[in-house]
């Protein structure tokens, strides 16, 4: 009889334990494949998940992320030396926090500017007298007549102060407020929570302007008057005009005052220094601002330095140049649309930026949005071309 060595005993037991460790491995193998080739033949491959938002957001340099978009964890004494996966930063779908940084600064191209209206509507809800502002949080805020009305671009509205009578032009104050001439021949302070208080009492107002200086400008009389909005303190600032002074508006540098008149076709200007004391005398900017008793109902400039000037005799809006070049721009097609006056929307809730929002006292009060198609002279992005002063 032979005898087998224990040695070799061994190595055979070793290479059958071998080859049937490796079979097993094999058929896993084979079993995750197979699964893999059902999912793929009964669902397919998932697509990637997009996330709406900015396509230029990245984690901070702080964040440390792996590729999957996941935070890696440091190992752990005990876990043989392999990493855990903490929870996403965010879940797919949900846009992450933004980075604080600033957007970059809008551009508009004066030479873009066109000589008609990009559009007209009229705006459902709102009231407005001869003036009206448009809040922060989207409000429409104007006079029916006896009371102011606050109203939403959809067309919601409400009371938001009673009984304080139709009043005249209104401005939003730096300190979000804003002053209002009111039927009482006052400047009247009026806050969002509907309080009021007088600023300054016998103005007898129509003109109520917030210069670049936080400074009230108004018409009082033969004169052009700036008022303190915290000290109700008045000065006389310009006159000269040969017929009654009615409305204000500012050049987009601020260099310029531009004021329309009661009972002539023209638009005076004067210069001004940095403290906007005037350096000039008042002077003609245009003598075509309707024809023979023409009535300004209002001055606003846009950021090219353009003016639109109502004029309530021919019912027409007149649009001038910073040289004087003077056109007839638009006329309602119902006069009784005309605008008396007019406010630059806010880009926001619906109010548009490159809009002027204007009272129609003859329309039952109603509110009109005549659509420019540029921006305001506040307009804080770059300015291109821009005619000169």
């Amino acid at each position: 009889m032979h005898h087998r060595s224990p040695l070799i005993l061994a190595s055979l037991l070793a290479l059958l334990g071998l080859a049937c460790g490796n079979r097993a491995l094999d058929d896993d193998a084979g079993e995750e494949a197979s699964t893999a080739a059902t999912t793929d033949a009964t669902t397919g491959t998932p697509e990637p998940t997009t996330i709406s938002g900015p396509t230029t957001w990245s984690p901070s340099d702080t964040e440390d992320t792996s590729a999957s978009g996941t935070t890696m964890a440091p190992p752990d004494d005990d876990d043989d030396g392999m990493t855990t996966e903490t929870p996403p930063l965010f879940d797919l779908g949900v846009i992450p926090d933004m980075p604080d940084n600033p957007p970059p600064p809008e551009m508009f191209d004066c030479d873009t500017v066109v000589d008609t209206p990009v559009s007209y509507q009229m705006i459902v809800g709102a009231k407005a007298y001869h003036g009206l502002v448009i809040t922060p949080d989207g409000m429409l805020i104007g006079s029916d007549g006896n009371s102011l009305i606050e109203s939403d671009y959809s067309g919601s509205w409400g009371l938001f102060l009673p009984g304080i009578g139709s009043g005249q032009q209104m401005h939003f104050l730096p300190d979000g407020d804003f002053a209002y001439a009111t039927s009482d021949s006052a400047i009247t302070r009026v806050r969002l929570d509907a309080t009021i208080q007088t600023i300054r009492p016998g103005v007898g107002a129509y003109a109520v302007v917030v210069g670049p200086d936080g400074m009230i400008y108004s018409n009082s009389g033969a004169w052009i008057v700036r008022i303190d909005p915290v000290t109700g303190d008045l000065e006389n600032v310009l006159t000269g005009f040969g017929s009654t002074p009615h409305s204000i508006g500012f050049s987009p540098s601020g260099h310029r005052i531009y004021v329309g008149v009661i009972g002539a076709p023209t638009v005076y200007y004067a210069t001004l220094d940095a403290s906007f004391d005037p350096t000039s005398p008042a002077m003609v900017l245009s003598s075509s601002v309707g024809g023979g008793n023409a009535w300004h109902d209002a001055v606003v400039v846009d950021a090219c330095g353009y003016l639109y000037v109502p004029n309530f005799w021919d019912r027409t809006v007149y649009r001038i140049a910073p040289d004087g070049t003077t056109l007839a721009y638009w006329s309602p097609t119902n006069q009784n649309e005309y605008p008396h006056g007019f406010m630059w929307g806010t880009g926001t809730h619906g109010w548009k930026v490159d809009a002027l929002y204007s009272p129609q006292p003859y329309n039952g009060n109603t509110v009109g949005e005549l659509v420019i198609g540029v921006p305001p002279r506040d307009f804080e992005g770059a300015v291109l071309n821009p005619p000169s002063e």
